[in-house]
């Protein structure tokens, strides 16, 4: 858990000291009931989302069958017991997880000398605060304080993310370092600068760690860079893919030499390698769409405002964002497609949990579109020196300037 409770601080600092260096040195001419009332309602729902965590039940079936499980062991045994990984009757445990989240619980019971689960609940507090203090102090320095304040509501607003039927789960954890990376990513005018490497390296372990999704989000930011993060020289594209791919591999082998299996037995690779099944899989595709169809239709209003918004705002300084999340949408589809229970069954008991720790990644995206002080900068006129004239100048009485010139 030193892992998890170390990047959520440094994060968390990183994030607001960036965000007070900026702000120290853009002006604000907008009204600050904008910021104030956004971060009323980030209170509100903060509070809200604390009391849920420490008066709800232990009763979320991937802690008490995966998580929670394993932690307890690890905890009782001091160790990583191999039946975790070559036990039959384990084998609905998912053996394949990493084991980040397992061993954070056992570190914690420890600390606490005894198992409470209700100590874990503070876990999901501090992932939720660092998250959106990680987007607030990321999109103020980049953007805007304004739009880091909307991006920053947006996120505490995620009533599916942050509900207490995802606590003791692992995806208000992954959502947190998927955020992480995303804002640790090196600009490619600092492509070679090594803090910024360093800091995308423990991003990129954390979210493979995490959960086998943060390890394919890694891969999408990835394919990502070369799409909309601007051009890069052919090292700064070797340093950052060595940056990554290092952890996950890292990750890999690390989990290999405990043990763990590396597949799961949710998914079926017979349907594509190495006779691919085209027949079997052609239906599987129709019948995802038409199940897809039906469960997108309670969000189509949604969808629509956010087409609307995109299609109403001028471009914004993280649109490239919208690439990792198409494509890590794409591996959530085509897990769905081999899985071996079923697209239907994939799409109706993960899809809702997976899908919503991507919601802080999209409410970036959107919150980047509001105008910031670059754009509001961008709008002055210029002086014949090339400085900019200020928004609100003094009035200037020409009249008596006038009348000073002709004495």
């Amino acid at each position: 858990m030193g892992g998890i409770f170390g990047s959520v601080i440094l994060g968390s600092v990183q994030a607001l000291r960036a965000s007070r260096t900026q702000l120290a040195t853009l002006p604000d001419n907008r009204p600050s009931w904008f910021r104030a009332a956004c971060l009323g309602g980030i209170g509100l729902t903060l509070v809200w989302y604390v009391f849920r965590c420490v008066t709800m039940p232990v009763m979320a079936t991937d802690f008490l069958a995966v998580w929670g499980l394993k932690g307890r062991l690890i905890f009782s045994t001091a160790s990583i017991p191999h039946r975790l990984f070559d036990d039959p009757a384990m084998g609905w445990s998912h053996p394949e997880y990493p084991l980040l989240l397992p061993l954070g619980f056992a570190s914690l019971a420890s600390l606490a000398g005894e198992w409470s689960p209700t100590l874990f609940t503070l876990v999901y507090a501090v992932c939720c605060l660092a998250t959106i203090l990680l987007i607030y102090g990321w999109i103020c320095r980049t953007v805007g304080p304004d739009a880091g304040a909307a991006a920053a509501l947006l996120t505490a607003c995620c009533v599916s993310l942050y509900s207490s039927s995802n606590v003791y789960m692992a995806e208000v954890p992954l959502a947190f370092a998927m955020v992480l990376l995303v804002s640790a990513l090196p600009a490619p005018t600092h492509e070679r600068c090594g803090s910024q490497i360093l800091r995308f390296f423990i991003a990129a372990l954390l979210c493979s760690c995490i959960k086998r999704e943060g390890s394919l989000f890694v891969l999408a930011v990835l394919l990502s860079t070369a799409v909309g993060q601007g051009r890069r020289s052919a090292g700064g594209r070797l340093t950052l893919w060595l940056a990554a791919a290092g952890p996950v591999a890292l990750q890999a082998l690390a989990f290999r030499a405990a043990g763990g299996p590396l597949s799961g037995r949710d998914v079926d690779f017979s349907l594509v390698w190495p006779h691919p099944q085209f027949g079997e899989l052609a239906g599987r595709f129709r019948l995802a769409g038409v199940h897809l169809s039906h469960q997108l239709l309670p969000v189509v209003p949604a969808i629509a405002l956010i087409v609307i918004l995109l299609a109403q705002t001028a471009r914004g300084k993280h649109d490239w964002l919208w690439v990792p999340l198409s494509i890590q949408a794409g591996f959530y589809l085509a897990a769905a497609e081999i899985c071996r229970y079923g697209p239907v069954w994939q799409m109706d008991s993960v899809f809702p949990r997976i899908f919503s720790a991507l919601f802080p990644i999209l409410a970036c995206a959107i919150g980047a579109r509001l105008p910031g002080e670059t754009e509001r900068a961008a709008a002055l006129p210029r002086m014949p020196d090339g400085h900019r004239l200020a928004r609100n100048p003094l009035p200037i009485d020409l009249g008596s300037e006038l009348r000073d010139r002709r004495l």
